[in-house]
């Protein structure tokens, strides 16, 4: 019975990686920050950009602490080494991946509260 467990949580995991791979912001989001940054000319408007990037780096540092959880989760299951699966390895992955989005989003909002300064 534990193998169709273990087996039923692989199918599952592997059913919802295309769906991790999505960006963190949904179509009509992009589509509103590139509008932003296009009319961007004020303070103001530099601002509302840096608040954008500063909740998408939030969301991305969310998805990955759980991704980490879900790496300590797998590697915590007994049987995994029997498994021989590479699940941990692709939470792994994915948290770094997070990791360096949230890095960028933060240096983007860094940049656009850095021209709100400079903007009148």
């Amino acid at each position: 019975m534990k193998i169709w467990t273990y087996l039923g949580a692989v199918v599952l995991v592997l059913a919802l990686t295309p769906w991790v791979a999505l960006p963190v912001g949904s179509d009509e989001e992009g589509k509103n920050i590139a509008q932003m940054i296009a009319e961007a000319k004020s303070s103001a408007n530099h601002e509302a950009i840096a608040a954008y990037y500063e909740q998408e780096a939030r969301a991305a540092h969310q998805q990955h602490k759980k991704h980490l959880d879900m790496r300590a989760s797998y590697e915590e299951r007994p049987g995994y080494l029997k498994l021989k699966t590479s699940l941990p390895w692709h939470c792994e992955v994915i948290a770094k991946n997070y990791q360096q989005t949230a890095t960028e989003y933060e240096e983007l909002a860094k940049l656009h509260r850095e021209m709100a300064t400079t903007t009148k």
